[in-house]
Parts: C-alpha cells; structure tokens; sequence
C-alpha cells in the first residue's frame, strides 16, 4: 500500500504506480493543491526594422525596441522596465545587442550594461570584436517602482547601427519566491 500525501493530508492507496504511471485523485478539492505563482511581471521586446544609432565614445540607453513580444503588466515602454506595484522581487534580467555589419570591426570595445540610474547590475565587454553581438544576462533584486534599462557603449571613431530582426532585445521576468 502507498501512501500519498496532498496538502498535508496523508490518503491510503490500495495500488502502486509503477514507473510512466500517474495517480489520479478523484476525490481532491481545490484546497488539496497550491498554486505555486506565476512568473510576473515579465517583459520581452526587440529592435525589429528600424533601428537605432550610437555615437562614438558614448553610453547610450537603448530606447528603440519598437516590437513588444509581452508585457504582462504594461511595465515597458521607452527602452526602461518599471517594476510595478506589488512587483517587488527576484528577477532574471536578459539582453542582446547587435551592431550594423558595417562598423563594428574598427571599434576598440563594445559594452552592454543592465543597469537601474547609475547601479550597473550587469556589463559586458567585447575587445576588438570580429562581429559585435554581447548577449547579457543577470539575477538581481528590484524594488517596486525601480527603473532598469539596456545601454551600450561602443568606440568604433563613428557612428554605429543596432541591428533589428531579433538580434537586438531586452526581457525579464520575476523569479517565483
């Protein structure tokens, strides 16, 4: 006999699922299981066609993500991330920047940083990049109402151009706690 416990109440079987086997209550009530939370607030968006220049030797915030892949609590928008009411929390940060084919052999360095007014929580760095694609990522604690934002810092002595098509985006989501 097995004995299976659901919400701390102990049920005696008669049978024993063997491996590929699943019990099945038939007698639960939606008290007997716990809704284990959502993912949210949880965002993604992406420079899609028209993109977005930096100058040399400058930090700048990515603002052009004009396609929203989601945003379950409208808490994007202008290249920042708004933690919303009652959001307060863990989360998991991502990003990519990509640049121009065009450019991007004459730079020093590029730079992406994940960061929240002057805290970076993240940053990477590429040197003499052969093609310049940074991918991001990071865990960190928000407060609600706390801003973050994707930047990026490049050297190249001109202009460079994000490239669009999904190579270029900016998501995250609150960790379960």
């Amino acid at each position: 006999m097995a004995i299976i416990t659901l919400n701390n109440r102990a049920t005696n079987r008669s049978d024993t699922a063997s491996a590929g086997q699943v019990f099945t209550a038939t007698s639960a009530t939606a008290s007997d299981f716990q809704s284990v939370g959502a993912n949210t607030p949880a965002f993604l968006a992406h420079v899609n066609s028209s993109t977005q220049t930096i100058a040399n030797n400058t930090t700048v915030k990515i603002t052009n993500y004009n396609t929203e892949i989601f945003d379950t609590h409208n808490a994007f928008a202008s290249g920042e991330f708004t933690v919303p009411s009652g959001g307060a929390g863990r989360y998991f940060l991502s990003g990519s920047i990509s640049s121009d084919t065009g450019t991007q052999m004459l730079a020093k360095q590029f730079n992406i940083q994940i960061k929240a007014g002057s805290t970076v929580y993240a940053s990477v760095t590429i040197l003499r990049p052969p093609y310049a694609q940074l991918v991001i990522s990071t865990i960190t604690q928000l407060s609600e109402g706390q801003t973050v934002s994707m930047n990026m810092y490049q050297d190249s002595g001109s202009t460079v151009s994000l490239e669009g098509g999904r190579r270029t985006f900016f998501g995250g989501f609150r960790l379960i706690s």
